[in-house]
């Protein structure tokens, strides 16, 4: 297996995104339950619960989230291609 010491991670009390359908929504991580995956990869059997901390759309600052592993990640993951938003690999730690 590769290092995935050089991704961003996405643990609680960390600056982090939803992804919705209307874009990123700028959030920071409470918690993370899951069982311990041995690669740190993001999975839908993680359950994350985040608080939004700016206006975005219908999400208003405060408001509690939660979700999937895979429904959120690391500020430092957000990138462009080719003009378009992507979301590149990131790690996750409960």
């Amino acid at each position: 297996m590769s290092n995935m010491s050089h991704l961003p991670v996405l643990e609680p009390g960390k600056l982090a995104y939803f992804d919705s359908f209307s874009g990123p929504v700028p959030c920071r991580i409470d918690t993370i339950t899951s069982e311990n995956r041995d690669d740190s990869r993001p999975s839908s059997r993680q359950q994350v619960t985040a608080t939004v901390t700016a206006e975005r759309g219908a999400y208003r600052k405060g408001l509690a989230l939660s979700g999937w592993g895979l429904q959120f990640f690391p500020r430092k993951a957000l990138g462009r291609r080719s003009g378009k938003l992507v979301i590149r690999p990131y790690r996750v730690h409960a």
